[in-house]
């Protein structure tokens, strides 16, 4: 992860942002190939089960200390990239055009109109660490680019009721600052968030992804500071272009 450099907090905001950008890549190219090699819901069971074993690979990366993200996410975004170089290698796909490609030809500018993506938090919330979230509401706010090539900025809120290990019920909110790119159908970046629980501030960061479909939109939000916790996310276009 040579890209990144700084303080232990910018490389591992970096981390996070190479990763999110090469998992938005990947599944970008599993797109691509499906339309390619004309199996595309294989290609899909094939790549689940590819995800799962690179997150168990990459759960033997070096643990603690404030840089065991950083190593878990780098680990994560290697295997992407050699996952998309293997995709390519195939003979069948020589003439199919990388995401990386229109990503360098395509200008991130917003287009002549700009849709909206609202949505919620969907299943259960996850547990982080030592405390349990309840009556979690979260609203998805995400403006996208008309293009095929984009950028995608918003804010996802969240207020829940907190339990602790010691029984005691807080409340908590939090406020996250949404940044990334779209291509094509696939939208992801990273995030920074405030998070503020029985008065107390802390910040955070992850990566978040969203896939549509017409005008649905499903993807996930994850947090990789403190415990990794992962919470689903559906939502729809609230006005579309056109």
């Amino acid at each position: 992860m040579h890209e990144c450099d700084g303080t232990q907090l910018e490389m591992n905001l970096c981390s996070a942002r190479l990763r999110a950008e090469r998992d938005v890549e990947l599944r970008v190219t599993v797109q691509i190939m499906g339309h390619y090699l004309g199996f595309a819901d294989e290609l899909d069971r094939l790549q689940t089960t590819w995800e799962t074993d690179r997150a168990q690979l990459c759960d033997h990366t070096p643990k603690g200390g404030s840089a065991q993200g950083m190593f878990y996410v780098g680990c994560i975004e290697s295997a992407a990239r050699q996952r998309i170089d293997a995709l390519y290698a195939l003979d069948i796909a020589t003439d199919a055009p990388r995401p990386d490609e229109l990503w360098g030809t395509t200008a991130a500018r917003p287009g002549p109109c700009v849709q909206r993506v609202r949505g919620t938090h969907v299943g259960d919330p996850p547990r982080l660490g030592d405390v349990t979230l309840l009556d979690l509401t979260t609203v998805l706010t995400l403006d996208i680019a008309d293009e095929l090539v984009g950028e995608a900025r918003g804010a996802l809120t969240q207020r829940a009721s907190v339990r602790t290990t010691d029984g005691r019920a807080v409340t908590a909110s939090s406020t996250a600052r949404l940044m990334g790119r779209r291509v094509g159908d696939t939208i992801g970046g990273v995030y920074e968030s405030e998070d503020v629980i029985d008065g107390d501030r802390v910040t955070g960061h992850g990566y978040w992804y969203l896939l549509l479909d017409g005008a649905a939109a499903r993807g996930e939000i994850v947090s990789l500071a403190g415990p990794d916790a992962r919470l689903a996310l559906a939502g729809a276009l609230a006005s579309p272009c056109g």
